[in-house]
């Protein structure tokens, strides 16, 4: 679990929008997180936050779903559970394991201050010897405490076998898991339907295993597109608003023009943009050079060949970055006019 800042009041994103409506939640993501939504993904959260239900969403990789995760925990200051599904996890990790050292010191304990075997023996299988995985333990705490409301964020759910996924569906419609043996209740999170459940938004690049039908049908659906060019500038204009006009404009034309080259197989995407940008802007640059371009080549490729082929473009980028581009300065100038902080071309 990330905490969160004990200064500041955590805001429920469901009471915040119902007080102050859709536009009002996208500026805060802006504001604060200098996230700015796309439209649709935008209504379907407003809308998982109306009816309690989890949200999915699914889009490639880059286009912003884990963002717009991250950005609601840190603009409302929520507790962020963040389960990232790698193969290889299994219930222990997910759901809950017994810890046995905890286990025999309890019980030790017990029988130590006079109390029977039997009833020594039984607190072994109480909540304080469980150990929750990230999953489970998002709705334990939503059901524990009282102040600030959690988020749990379930990040490529693809990744996770159908038997793993299948195992989260009853937390998913109920609000609890059951633990066999847990004493004195087996269920483990919210049983009480005056308290509100976790914010719960999951996402999947629908790669690996693919995400099951029984798990789809307990989520609302939704899905990021790719920005568009001119959405694009918006957003870095948001995450790195120290870059200049000029460097801004310099990183869209080089990064369009490392999207066009075939030669570069896993194209950049804008998680790598804004990376670049950020570091460019952190040295203060102005404009973007072949120097620059080797400097920094770590931002933009992940792979041996994509840097060798993008590093040997470095004097076309220069040239590229140099020349006039009307289209691109018109979208820098909007994006520093933008007043609606939406994406409505992605919705």
């Amino acid at each position: 679990m990330h905490l969160t800042d004990p200064d500041k009041p955590t805001i429920d994103p469901a009471l915040f929008i119902g007080e102050h409506g859709r536009d009002a939640f996208a500026d805060l993501l802006r504001e604060r997180a200098g996230y700015v939504p796309q439209l649709r993904p935008l209504n379907a959260f407003v809308e998982a936050m109306e009816s309690g239900k989890p949200l999915l969403a699914e889009g490639d990789r880059g286009c912003g779903k884990t963002a717009f995760g991250e950005a609601v925990a840190l603009a409302c200051n929520m507790p962020f559970f963040y389960l990232q599904c790698i193969d290889g996890l299994e219930i222990d990790d997910v759901l809950f394991a017994w810890d046995e050292s905890e286990q025999e010191r309890v019980e030790h304990e017990a029988l130590e201050d006079g109390m029977s075997r039997a009833d020594a023996r039984a607190l072994r299988w109480t909540v304080r010897c469980l150990l929750m995985g990230e999953f489970l333990a998002a709705f334990h705490y939503a059901a524990t405490t009282d102040e600030r409301r959690p988020m749990l964020h379930v990040d490529e759910v693809d990744k996770f076998k159908h038997s793993l996924q299948n195992m989260l569906l009853q937390p998913l419609a109920r609000g609890y898991g059951d633990v066999p043996r847990l004493q004195p209740d087996s269920r483990v999170g919210v049983t009480n339907p005056e308290v509100t459940l976790p914010v719960i938004f999951l996402t999947s690049n629908n790669l690996d295993y693919g995400v099951s039908s029984p798990l789809r049908s307990r989520c609302l659906y939704t899905w990021f597109n790719n920005p568009t060019p001119a959405e694009e500038v918006r957003i870095l204009r948001e995450q790195v608003p120290d870059a200049t006009p000029a460097l801004l404009a310099a990183t869209v034309k080089m990064i369009r023009y490392i999207r066009g080259m075939g030669s570069v197989a896993d194209k950049p995407s804008l998680r790598e943009s804004i990376s670049f940008m950020e570091s460019a802007a952190r040295k203060r640059f102005n404009t973007i050079n072949a120097a620059l371009v080797e400097r920094q080549i770590s931002h933009l490729a992940r792979n041996k060949d994509d840097q060798t082929n993008i590093l040997r473009a470095g004097a076309a980028i220069e040239n590229i970055v140099a020349l006039k581009d009307a289209e691109v300065e018109r979208q820098v100038r909007d994006a520093a006019n933008a007043k609606t902080w939406t994406l409505q071309a992605a919705a």
